[in-house]
């Protein structure tokens, strides 16, 4: 009766709270982009924690983030339509590492990092601005979800377009709306044009995508591998690069879900050979496309 009890009360306070977070996001006018996002994710068991003049602290019981008002849709995407939670779930018996390739400003790995069988996050960010920002995220958090994310902060490339060692390229980010920064000036031209005149043209670095991952595998012994990648039309020479220099590393891949940004084809020709299939897929007509893969040859 007294653990009913103590269920029920959990239960009330958790209502309240997230009662109470609405009715101060209204009471207090909160950006209208926020407001719109902290109540798709409530029903995920998120609520605020502080207000400040150009971003809001968020939080479940397991991870903390700072959304910014200017552009709250990634974390809207990633807690609020739940857009990484697989449509083919993972034996959960095992642990999984995840390759977190486009880590933007962190959400994506805080999301993978919050799961039981995520063994830990190694993610990949091409734009000093995200680096940044992803840096203050993680801090935000409780040392057990600090640990389970390494940030490497650069980003990868094909190994034929790059110096020994790594280099420095000059890519696109757009300050007002980060998730559309790249060094692909196709995909920009072809999903945004009204954005290129705002672009902060900015240097980067970045690395051979084989070269990198062949190390870090070997290093940290990685096996259950799961791909995340979202690099607006970089996912092509990145996975062209893997797959003529570092072909095994996908005999360690489970699952790859992600973005494609300039055609989904074009991207599956270049995987269907390592024995992946088409779990889901939702081709736009802008030529972007979420996807889920999963290699069936194990």
């Amino acid at each position: 009766m007294l653990t009913l009890k103590i269920v029920l009360l959990k239960i009330v306070m958790r209502i309240s709270l997230r009662f109470n977070t609405l009715r101060y996001c209204i009471s207090n006018k909160i950006h209208k982009n926020m407001r719109y996002v902290l109540s798709n994710t409530i029903k995920n068991g998120f609520v605020l924690k502080a207000l400040y003049k150009d971003c809001a602290i968020v939080a479940n019981s397991d991870i903390v983030c700072r959304v910014k008002f200017i552009y709250p849709w990634i974390f809207n995407e990633v807690f609020g339509f739940n857009i990484y939670k697989f449509y083919k779930p993972l034996e959960v018996s095992r642990q999984y590492s995840v390759i977190d390739i486009g880590a933007n400003v962190g959400y994506a790995a805080l999301y993978f990092a919050q799961q039981s069988w995520c063994k830990q996050v190694l993610s990949f960010e091409l734009f000093p601005q995200n680096i940044r920002a992803m840096q203050e995220n993680l801090a935000l958090n409780s040392p057990s979800i600090q640990q389970k994310v390494i940030l490497y902060p650069y980003g990868l490339g094909k190994k034929e377009n790059i110096k020994s060692g790594g280099g420095e390229i000059m890519a696109s980010y757009f300050e007002h709306r980060d998730g559309i920064s790249s060094m692909n000036k196709d995909f920009v031209r072809n999903y945004a044009p009204e954005e290129e005149s705002k672009e902060i043209v900015t240097r980067c670095e970045i690395r051979s995508a084989s070269e990198t991952l062949k190390r870090l595998v070997d290093d940290y012994k990685l096996t259950n591998i799961i791909v995340k990648i979202d690099v607006e039309g970089a996912e092509y020479e990145i996975f062209e690069d893997l797959a003529m220099h570092y072909p095994e590393f996908f005999q360690k891949v489970v699952k790859i879900v992600g973005d494609t940004h300039l055609g989904f084809d074009r991207f599956m020709d270049i995987i269907k050979p390592f024995g992946f299939e088409v779990v889901f897929k939702e081709p736009h007509a802008d030529l972007t496309c979420p996807f889920e893969l999963e290699r069936i040859c194990k």
